[in-house]
Parts: C-alpha cells; structure tokens; sequence
C-alpha cells in the first residue's frame, strides 16, 4: 500500500513539476517580496501562471557515499545521458575538477539544458553548493543555469519497481532516481 502510494507521488511529481517544468526565477515574482541573495539568482520557484512548456531537464539525485547520479532528458523526457558526480567536500579543489564533473558539465552545455532537478535527500546542500560554485565560476559557459529543489520521496521505490524497470529498461537502478 506504502509503495503504490509513494509511487504515485513520484509519478505526479514527474509529469506536473519535471515534465512541464512550472518554474520562475525567484527574482522575477515580484508580488512576493522576497530578498534574493546573489546565491538565490541561480535557484528556480515554482509558479503557478507558467506556460507549461516541456523544456529539457536533469535530474540530480544528491549522495555521499556512491556519488551524486544524474541523469540528462529531452523535452519528451527521453534520456540522453547519465553519469555520477563524486562531490568533493572540504577540498580546496575548484567544483569543475570533481570526479565526474567534466561528463555533468559537458552533458549539460551540448544537450542545451538549462534546468536542473535537484533532489531533496541527502547531500542536498552540499550538492546546491556545488552548483552554485559551477554557476558562479561561469563553467556552463554562455548557457544560463539554474536549478529547483524537488522532493524525492518515492523516487528510490519507483526507480527499483518493475514499471520502472520496464520504462526504462537500460538504466541501471541507481541512476533511475535521478
């Protein structure tokens, strides 16, 4: 019972806020007074009066241990890559120079993709740090970045169901979460 209704939280959360991406920079609503700090420019609010424009989009699941998955979708939601970002914390090392981040950087910057998922879970904000560093740094080159957090829950119970196994059959369970 669990598991149906976490997987039909995940699915409503996929095709209302990944799929058609409502999303509007925060420093654009202006009938919500909210002070933006130059970390915030890179971050996206869910609006309710949006196109509903299907735009491409990654996914990035946050993680310690086993690294940060992500995966990169057209604007259908195919999956046109995937890879794992190993994040660095407490180094003195530039956020570009992390294990993995050459493949995250450059899926982005040739797919075109301007929008990021960022998961909820755990490594969140060291995960957001990091990509307001490669925001800050310019390493997306004249692409303008910016990401929106969005809940994982039910993401690990789906990416682990047959109904994912069969939509996306080529991925391997770990990466199916991002």
């Amino acid at each position: 019972m669990s598991n149906e209704v976490s997987l039909r939280v995940f699915q409503d959360n996929l095709r209302r806020i990944l799929m058609m991406a409502p999303l509007t920079i925060k420093t654009s609503i202006s009938e919500a007074s909210l002070s933006c700090s130059q970390s915030e420019d890179s971050t996206l609010l869910l609006g309710k009066n949006c196109s509903g424009d299907r735009i491409p989009v990654l996914g990035f699941d946050p993680g310690y241990r086993c690294g940060c998955k992500w995966a990169a979708c057209d604007a259908r939601g195919e999956v046109l890559s995937t890879g794992v970002v190993f994040l660095s914390s407490g180094s003195t090392k530039p956020p570009s120079e992390c294990r993995g981040a050459a493949e995250f950087i450059t899926a982005i910057t040739t797919n075109r993709i301007s929008t990021i998922a960022l998961g909820s879970g755990s490594g969140y904000r060291e995960a957001e740090k990091w990509l307001n560093e490669l925001i800050k740094l310019g390493s997306f080159g004249s692409l303008k970045v910016r990401y929106s957090m969005v809940v994982e829950d039910g993401a690990s119970i789906y990416s682990a169901s047959p109904l994912a196994a069969k939509e996306l059959p080529n991925l391997d369970v770990t990466i199916r979460s991002a």
